[in-house]
């Protein structure tokens, strides 16, 4: 993913509980859609890569 912590946070996610686990998932979906609307409002293009 394109942020780190949410990546940290998914693989973690993996050994807790199923419904933690999902719920964990689901959280780090909600603030990647919502960083990643936050700058697409600035006129960043996350899904441009540095040298393209």
């Amino acid at each position: 993913r394109c942020f780190l912590g949410t990546f940290c946070a998914r693989q973690w996610s993996l050994v807790l509980k199923e419904e933690d686990g999902q719920k964990v998932r689901e959280g780090c979906l909600m603030l990647e859609k919502r960083v990643s609307g936050f700058f697409a409002m600035k006129g960043w293009n996350l899904r441009k890569r540095l040298g393209d």
